[in-house]
């Protein structure tokens, strides 16, 4: 008969004991029973100083003994004093028996811990990716019925920016992730610890996990089967420092960009600080992008090209970045952006629960399809005199924003002046606020061509939101400007 008999084991219900094998006590056994069809079953066992190993029977003729008409369901051998792990989805109902068995002459103590949550509550180490750096960790693994969960220890050298991301998830399966510290290091996960934060997106979509400011420390990132049979997937962690995650996962997917803004209203938070959205561009155009509506924090953003497309954020595939600070809006506009597929992230650089809207658009490669986007780049508020802005404008920097109002009704002069380069100016009053500019909503644009100045006059009435916009003309490079408003 079993050594141990631990009765029926009913769903939630977790079971540990502190042991030992070896020469005169090789092997011990632990019996159980199931009931019902869907049934998780997972062993931990650690705290070894030698090399011990661990097998699940089913006690098909329920004797109690491991006989040669029982059906061996699963073991894990990993040698020298490493953590065994077994989780595995069982359709029969029964009796059950662990065995821990010691390998060739070793003598150690053991912990072994029973349970049958789903996902799996036990933290052995099956994989320990040692101290994370800006370089990502990437391992190639799979789950699946006979091995629903993955356990990987990882430490934080100094508090960072923590990212994750599982991606190449198997067509037909859902694999999701959780971020756990073992507060009161049991290898259990129980209500003393934390789960810090998860993902759990469905299908085969990419999983992200994203946490501000992480502690130094140890943690466990646990991957596991949610749906499907036997999932692969390709695990990648890093510690960016201060710095934005540099783990590409397909957040959201945008699609092909047209002269009709995406839009999508969205947050970012400590423990879910960016998101990330992919998008085509199908020609060359035009490209423009804005965060505006943030709340309770500062959001920034930056424009990415995987060149490699190994899925990480490498030298020289950062295109440009937006950092206005507070919560003042975000804008980026690159002139003649190439055709193929990007990525725009959002990150938090400070505060928590950080509402935002992001809008991106492609306006075409024409001199005259400049943004058509309306960030406040910069508020210029109620009119009151002659204000004077000193700015520039570039490839990766196309186009800039002054938001203004009038008091009364009056006549509001424009002056472009100081050019180097071919720069151009518009007036627009955006009618319905929705931060696009629309058909009907410009009121005037100045296109004097080559360094010379630009001038807009027009009659403006008050309760109204006007917008001055300058903006790069496609054969040109960079100018410096000074744009008077009165």
């Amino acid at each position: 008969m079993a050594e141990f008999e631990l009765g029926l084991f009913p769903s939630g219900r977790t079971r540990s004991f502190n042991n030992f094998v070896g020469n005169v006590d090789p092997e011990d056994t632990f019996r159980f029973f199931l009931t019902g069809s869907n049934n998780y079953i997972n062993a931990a066992l650690t705290g070894m100083s030698q090399d011990a190993d661990l097998y699940l029977y089913r006690d098909v003729n329920n004797n109690g003994i491991i006989d040669f008409r029982d059906q061996l369901v699963s073991q894990s051998s990993a040698g020298g004093n490493a953590d065994d792990a077994i989780n595995v989805r069982v359709s029969l109902p029964g009796s059950y028996i662990a065995q821990v068995r010691r390998f060739g002459s070793s003598n150690t103590n053991y912990r072994l811990s029973l349970s049958n949550f789903n996902p799996s509550n036990l933290l052995p180490v099956e994989a320990d990716a040692g101290v994370l750096r800006a370089a990502p960790y990437v391992r190639n693994d799979s789950v699946g019925t006979n091995d629903t969960a993955d356990v990987t220890r990882f430490t934080m050298g100094s508090v960072g920016n923590y990212n994750a991301s599982l991606t190449n998830i198997t067509a037909g399966t859902d694999v999701d992730m959780r971020l756990i510290r073992d507060v009161d290091g049991d290898r259990v996960l129980t209500g003393r610890d934390v789960v810090i934060a998860s993902s759990t997106r469905g299908s085969n979509l990419d999983e992200a996990i994203n946490v501000r400011n992480l502690a130094a420390g140890t943690y466990f990132l646990q991957t596991y089967l949610f749906s499907g049979n036997n999932a692969n997937y390709t695990l990648r962690m890093s510690n960016g420092g201060f710095r934005p995650g540099n783990l590409l996962t397909n957040d959201v997917n945008a699609g092909t960009l047209s002269s009709t803004p995406f839009t999508q209203t969205n947050f970012v938070s400590t423990n879910d600080s960016e998101n990330l959205y992919r998008f085509t561009m199908g020609s060359a155009g035009n490209f423009n992008a804005s965060l505006t509506g943030i709340s309770g924090g500062d959001v920034d953003m930056r424009l990415i090209r995987d060149s490699n497309n190994n899925g990480i954020v490498d030298v020289g595939d950062e295109v440009v970045r937006s950092q206005a600070g507070s919560t003042n809006d975000e804008a980026i506009n690159v002139r003649n952006l190439a055709a193929g597929t990007y990525f725009l992230q959002t990150y938090l650089f400070s505060g928590n629960n950080v509402n935002y809207t992001l809008k991106m658009s492609n306006t075409g490669s024409s001199g005259f399809s400049p943004s058509n986007l309306l960030p406040t780049e910069t508020n210029v508020g109620v009119l009151t005199g002659t204000t004077t802005h000193f700015d520039s404008v570039s490839t990766n920097d196309a186009a800039d924003t002054f938001r203004f109002g009038v008091s009364s009704s009056r006549t509001v002069n424009l002056s472009l002046t100081g050019l180097q380069a071919d720069a151009d100016l518009r007036l627009i009053r955006d009618i319905n606020n929705n931060g696009v500019v629309d058909s009907g909503e410009v009121i005037s644009t100045s296109l004097a061509g080559g360094t010379s100045s630009e001038q807009i006059s027009a009659f403006l009435s008050p309760g109204n939101n006007y917008f001055a916009q300058v903006y790069l003309f496609p054969s040109t490079g960079s100018t410096p400007y000074t744009l008077s408003i009165s």
